[in-house]
């Protein structure tokens, strides 16, 4: 199949993007860009995923052309063809989040929101929603200025970018798991508490104290929300 890219033309995309001549400037940038056409590539089977099934096509066909299971397909696209997932941006809490998220990338010079921009914008006072991760953060007596300057300021720049940051595949990998733990408890749609916890799976939380939080701690503590009946908004 012939594309209107190639490798020349991705050379001199990377040429552009590097923060200098050095080699390994453009070694850097030559990442961001195999991230982002992973992205898009991710981006155009989804959109034609959802017009097989605007057209009528059953999930055993479309993992048939995708040569996976009706149950491998239906599970990495149903909740984004309907448009009540994470990993497509959700809403509420969830699309606040991935915004303040991107403005984190966007303000430590990233080109890509990371797992770590998503951390910051989980923390207390961040975003306009009221975020079921926020509260479980607050609980913990969590320092969400401190707590935000230890994810946040170890950030390696990547020079200037260009445009809104792109989401990487860790944080697209933890949108899906957010939507898998979402679909496990039963939950209509994800919300930040699942994101949270695929985020805890990833890294340990920073307290702002110099501690941080695991995966067993942020857990109980979402659930212990989730029991009390908390509600995002």
């Amino acid at each position: 199949m012939a594309l209107p890219l190639d490798s020349d033309v991705l050379g001199r995309v990377v040429e552009a993007q590097a923060a200098s001549d050095e080699p390994l400037d453009r070694l850097v940038a030559a990442l961001g860009v195999h991230a982002e056409l992973e992205e898009l590539g991710a981006d155009i089977v989804q959109r034609f995923v959802a017009e097989a099934r605007g057209s009528g096509c059953s999930w055993a066909k479309i993992g048939g052309a995708l040569g996976v299971t009706k149950q491998a397909a239906q599970q990495r696209f149903a909740a984004r063809v309907s448009g009540g997932g994470a990993a497509d941006g959700g809403g509420g809490a969830i699309a606040a989040v991935l915004a303040a998220a991107a403005d984190e990338a966007s303000g430590a010079g990233r080109r890509h929101v990371e797992p770590a921009h998503v951390a910051a914008a989980l923390l207390p006072g961040t975003g306009g929603a009221t975020s079921l991760a926020a509260a479980a953060l607050a609980r913990l007596a969590v320092v969400p200025g401190a707590a935000r300057e230890a994810l946040v300021a170890p950030t390696r720049s990547d020079g200037t970018p260009t445009g809104r940051p792109s989401r990487s595949s860790a944080v697209r990998s933890l949108l899906e798991h957010s939507d898998e733990r979402a679909r496990a408890r039963g939950g209509a749609g994800a919300d930040s508490g699942d994101l949270l916890e695929a985020v805890a799976d990833v890294l340990d939380v920073p307290d702002g104290r110099g501690g941080t939080f695991g995966p067993a701690a942020v857990g109980a503590e979402v659930a212990r929300l989730r029991r009390w009946g908390f509600e995002e908004r």
